[in-house]
C-alpha cells in the first residue's frame, strides 16, 4: 500500500513529508524508509507523541522520522513540501475539516502538496458500500463521517489548493491532493 501511495506522491520532486496526526508514524516510516533522500515528521498532540516516538524508535527510524508535538486545528508547522493526511478527515466535521485545509494551506510550502488518503465516497456521494457502512460507524463514534471526493476536493479548493486530483489506491481507499501555488 506504502508503495501505491508513495506512486502518488512526487517523491522524485518532493524531499520533506510532514504526517500530520500520523498517530504511530507508520506512513511516515514507510514512506521514509523506502524513499532514501525524504525527511519525514510526525505531528501528534501530547501524549501522543510519546508514543510515536516509541513507535519510531521500534522500528529503527527515529534517524529519519522525528516527532513534533502541536494541536493540527491550531498550526501546521511550516518548513514541509508535503502534508499528509492519512486516514484523519473521517475523524472531524465539516468546519474542522475546513480548519484542517486552511492550516495545511498555510504552512505548506510554495508548490507544496497537501495529500488526503481516507475511504471517500465516489464523487456523487452514493457509494462504494462498504466506504457506506463505514461512514455510518463512523457518525456514531466521531463528530466525522467518510467525505465524498467532491466534498474533499471542494474543501481543498477553498483554502486555495489547485490541481485537485483524485485516484484510487486500493481497499476502498483514495488519494485526494491539491497543490499550494
Amino acid at each position: 500500500l506504502s508503495g501505491r501511495l508513495a506512486e502518488k506522491l512526487d517523491l522524485g520532486r518532493r524531499r520533506t513529508l510532514l504526517d500530520v496526526a500520523g498517530g504511530s508514524g507508520i506512513y511516515a516510516c514507510a514512506l521514509a524508509g523506502s524513499n532514501p533522500k525524504l525527511r519525514a515528521a510526525v505531528l501528534e498532540m501530547s501524549p501522543v507523541d510519546a508514543a510515536a516516538k516509541r513507535s519510531v524508535s521500534g522500528k529503527g527510524m527515529s534517524g529519519r522520522v522525528e516527532i513534533l508535538a502541536g494541536d493540527m486545528l491550531k498550526r501546521i508547522p511550516g518548513g514541509f513540501d508535503i502534508h499528509l493526511f492519512a486516514n484523519v478527515f473521517h475523524d472531524w466535521d465539516e468546519e474542522a475539516v475546513a480548519k484542517l485545509a486552511a492550516n495545511s494551506y498555510a504552512g505548506l510550502e510554495p508548490g507544496g502538496m497537501i495529500v488526503i488518503f481516507d475511504a471517500h465516497l465516489n464523487e456523487d456521494g452514493n457509494g462504494p458500500l462498504a466506504v457506506a457502512e463505514y461512514s455510518c460507524l463512523l457518525m456514531h463514534s466521531t463528530a466525522g463521517r467518510c467525505y465524498s471526493t467532491r466534498e474533499v476536493g471542494g474543501f481543498l479548493g477553498k483554502a486555495g489548493f489547485t490541481g485537485i486530483n483524485v485516484a484510487e489506491i486500493a481497499a476502498f481507499r483514495t488519494v485526494v491532493t491539491g497543490i499550494k501555488r
